[in-house]
C-alpha cells in the first residue's frame, strides 16, 4: 500500500501533532467535535484518523464512547496506538487500512460494532473514488447514524480551486477537490437523507494557515422506521 499519499502522511506522522500546521490540523478536528452530539453507548468511525486526536478527544469527553479509527499511513497508526495508550484509552482502537481497500482485519473491527457517527476531516480529497467510498460508510453505519465530512470548499477558495487543477494537470494523482453541492450530491448518491451544509468557517491567517475555507457536511443514514416507510 505504498503510493505518495501513505509517504506523505508516513513522513508526518510522529511531528504531526507538533509541526508547523499542527495547530491548523488539530483546530479542523475540534470544530467536527463540535458538531458530534454522542450518547454514551455510541461509536465513532474516524476515516483518515492520523495520529488518533478526534478520538482522544472523544474518549476523554465521553468514557462509554467506542472509537475506531482507520488510516492508510501505518506510522500514523503506530502514533495513535502510541498515544491512547499512553492515556490509558483503552476503548479506542486504531487499524492500518486504505478506506477504499479494506483489509479483513480493518472489517472484522468495525463489524464488531455499531457504528453511530462516522466522520472524515480533510480526507474525502484523497479518494479515488469518493462515491464508492461514501457508500462505504454508509453501509458500516446504524439505521439513523451519521455522517460528518468537512472539507475545503472549492466554491469559496482561490487556493484550493489553484490546487485542484494542479493534481488534475500537473501532479496527476488522485487528489480533487470539490465544491460543497458536489460533496452533498455525492452523499446523497450514496443514501444519506437529510444532507446539508450544517456550518462554514473562513478565516484568514488562523491556526498558521494563510487562508481556509471549511465546509461541513452532514447526512443521516435511514432508521429502521423510516425505511420501512419508504418501501
Amino acid at each position: 500500500m505504498d503510493n505518495p499519499t501513505t509517504r506523505e502522511f508516513n513522513a508526518k506522522a510522529v511531528a504531526y501533532e507538533a509541526n508547523r500546521l499542527a495547530p491548523w490540523y488539530l483546530a479542523q478536528s475540534d470544530y467536527v467535535l463540535e458538531h458530534l452530539s454522542l450518547a454514551p453507548t455510541d461509536s465513532v468511525l474516524d476515516i483518515g484518523c492520523g495520529t488518533g486526536y478526534l478520538l482522544r478527544q472523544v474518549a476523554r469527553a465521553c468514557p462509554g464512547v467506542t472509537g475506531i479509527g482507520i488510516d492508510i499511513a501505518p506510522r500514523m497508526i503506530q502514533v495513535a496506538r502510541a498515544k491512547a495508550a499512553a492515556e490509558a484509552l483503552s476503548n479506542l482502537t486504531f487499524v492500518h487500512s486504505d478506506w477504499e481497500r479494506l483489509t479483513d482485519q480493518a472489517r472484522t473491527v468495525i463489524g464488531r460494532e455499531s457504528v453511530s457517527w462516522a466522520v472524515c476531516t480533510s480526507v474525502f480529497h484523497y479518494f479515488s473514488a469518493p462515491g464508492s467510498a461514501t457508500r462505504a460508510v454508509h453501509g458500516v453505519l446504524q439505521p439513523g447514524g451519521t455522517l460528518l465530512i468537512l472539507e475545503r470548499a472549492r466554491e469559496r477558495s482561490l487556493l484550493t480551486l489553484l490546487w485542484h487543477y494542479l493534481h488534475l494537470f500537473l501532479l496527476r494523482d488522485n487528489v480533487r477537490f470539490y465544491s460543497s453541492a458536489e460533496i452533498v450530491r455525492i452523499v446523497e448518491e450514496a443514501g444519506f437523507r437529510d444532507v446539508r451544509v450544517v456550518s462554514r468557517l473562513r478565516r484568514i491567517l488562523w491556526k498558521n494557515k494563510l487562508y481556509t475555507s471549511l465546509a461541513l457536511v452532514r447526512g443521516t443514514k435511514y432508521s429502521q422506521c423510516e425505511q420501512t416507510d419508504a418501501k
